[in-house]
């Protein structure tokens, strides 16, 4: 799966909505112009996958709808995976757990829950542009550094956490370097057990569990809550920096017509899976 990488100095980042409701698309067509997005809309599946396919206008990110006529979310969602294609935010009333788990690992980066706030949605757009400027890649042979007080050396197998250096075991590297290659990115857990410790541990929670904990134990500010390792609760974890989470007040804001916030959605985030 190829992702762009368009957002470059002072163009305007431009957003593609994949909707069949009319109504919708007019409200987020409008919310997202004031904000200084550019819009391209798609009514249905086949002709978000001809707009992918054409790449005549750089895409910065798509809202993706999965409950559509012919070609659902679903359907995008797997046959743009080798596409060159934007990141993508599904927008969408289908919460089940499964629906969530199989967006996921279909190359979704991000998942909103109608009914939702706008205010919501604009900041989850704009976590996924910061991780835009971030490289494809991490090198292992250099030093990452997330912010002032985490830096990442994973050729010595170190945290450096306040200045203070912490070494790494094997495995605990190995999780760490899976998650921040997705920096901002709920990755399932399935996944990460397969990456860190084959395909055949892929229902291992238990050891997934343990190692996050540890992880957090290294890196994480005592006492003031969680910083860097995230979890999605049923679904996986995410590691971010303090740029890539928003704030509760980010999500404060006005409804789009008479949608309102999901709460289930604004408690998504927090300490165990």
């Amino acid at each position: 799966m190829k992702k762009t990488n368009t957002h470059e100095g002072d163009r305007r980042p431009t957003v593609l909505v994949v909707e069949d409701n009319l109504q919708m698309q007019k409200l987020l067509q409008m919310n997202l112009a004031q904000d200084g997005f550019n819009v391209q809309i798609a009514s249905n599946g086949d002709q978000a996958l001809q707009i992918l396919r054409e790449g005549t206008q750089p895409l910065d990110c798509m809202v993706l709808d999965l409950i559509m006529p012919g070609v659902d979310g679903f359907d995008v969602l797997k046959r743009a995976q080798e596409m060159k294609r934007p990141f993508t935010i599904v927008l969408t009333a289908m919460n089940g757990e499964e629906n969530v788990v199989k967006a996921f690992e279909y190359g979704a980066d991000d998942f909103v829950v109608k009914p939702f706030r706008y205010a919501e949605l604009r900041a989850r757009i704009q976590a996924l542009l910061r991780r835009s400027r971030w490289p494809a890649l991490i090198n292992q042979n250099e030093v990452v550094r997330v912010d002032d007080h985490l830096e990442i050396d994973f050729k010595e197998g170190v945290v450096i956490v306040n200045g203070e250096k912490k070494p790494l075991r094997n495995t605990e590297k190995r999780l760490l370097y899976q998650l921040v290659m997705h920096r901002g990115k709920v990755v399932p857990a399935s996944s990460l057990l397969a990456s860190v410790w084959g395909s055949e541990c892929r229902d291992q929670v238990d050891h997934l569990r343990l190692y996050i904990s540890y992880l957090r134990s290294k890196i994480e500010p005592q006492g003031s809550g969680l910083r860097y390792l995230f979890t999605r609760h049923g679904i996986g974890y995410m590691f971010a920096g303090a740029d890539d989470v928003a704030p509760v007040a980010a999500l404060e804001g006005d409804d789009i017509g008479d949608l309102k916030c999901n709460p289930v959605a604004r408690k998504s985030i927090s300490c165990d899976i």
